[in-house]
């Protein structure tokens, strides 16, 4: 089970629903709340059902991004399972774009002071006729910057007990007050998982199903019933080796506030032009020398 939906309250069981001779398996996709059934669905394909059923959280409310129709995402509630709305495909081309696997990143913030008890001043030097600036540590009266150290999924589930033990302070004998010219670090508690107002799905266009691509899914106005999912930054395919897990990685600055990403893919070029595949077929398509 994927480690994300473990800490939730939520988890689903999978099983096939035979339609037939000449017909392709459906999925009936099962959800509990710990071990309580909560509800279920139909996916319309034979596969990919658990990849793309996500739990995630709003302030105290729970919801999770799935697929009942194999080229489509919806938002449903938890635990009432009320479907919420459609994640509308705004770069939607022929049959669109089919869903594989559903992430939605998440994060922990630990509040850090910082104490100083030296302040840089700016100073106009002069030597052998030559003017520079300089800037002098000057003793000062103790104050106080905050600021967030952020924990990422892989980060926590790496975490070690050597972690905590080595962001305790060493106290001195007037309290917590470092030597002049030194700093040091107070941590606070750990907050709760926080979820990203996005989140990203991976899977193949109709008549593109050579490789999973990466397409970003906006959560920011899910309190008014409205979500929609394109290709933003641009053709991005998933290594074959990797989750889509794998390919995000979240930048948190030190506030807190969540503004950058970044995306792990691969491309193929072809070697004698240096152009990527799809720029090459285009090249050719727009010359008339492939018809297809």
């Amino acid at each position: 089970m994927d480690s994300s939906r473990a800490t939730t309250p939520f988890s689903i069981t999978t099983s096939q629903i035979n339609n037939g001779k000449g017909f392709w398996d459906y999925q009936l996709i099962e959800i509990f709340e710990k071990t309580a059934k909560i509800g279920e669905y139909k996916r319309n394909y034979s596969s990919h059902g658990a990849a793309t059923f996500a739990p995630f959280k709003v302030g105290d409310q729970w919801y999770a991004l799935f697929s009942k129709n194999y080229t489509q995402v919806h938002v449903m509630s938890l635990p009432d399972c009320t479907e919420i709305c459609e994640v509308v495909d705004t770069d939607a081309k022929g049959c669109g774009f089919c869903p594989a696997e559903i992430y939605v990143p998440r994060y922990r913030l630990q509040k850090s002071s910082r104490i100083w008890n030296t302040k840089h001043e700016r100073q106009e030097k002069e030597e052998n006729g030559k003017k520079y600036v300089s800037y002098v540590p000057m003793p000062c009266e103790p104050y106080e910057e905050i600021d967030y150290v952020t924990w990422t999924e892989e980060e926590w589930n790496n975490k070690s007990e050597l972690d905590d033990a080595d962001r305790e302070p060493e106290l001195n004998e007037d309290g917590w007050t470092p030597p002049v010219g030194d700093r040091q670090w107070k941590y606070g508690a750990v907050s709760d998982w926080q979820y990203s107002p996005f989140a990203f799905a991976a899977g193949c266009y109709w008549g593109d199903d050579t490789s999973w691509k990466i397409q970003y899914i906006d959560l920011s106005k899910l309190a008014e019933g409205v979500a929609t999912r394109d290709s933003r930054f641009g053709y991005l395919e998933v290594p074959q080796e990797l989750k889509l897990r794998d390919c995000v990685r979240l930048y948190i600055d030190d506030d807190g506030s969540l503004e950058r990403i970044y995306l792990t893919s691969e491309t193929c070029y072809v070697v004698g032009n240096g152009k990527t595949v799809e720029q090459d077929y285009e090249d050719r398509k727009a010359a008339g020398e492939i018809k297809w």
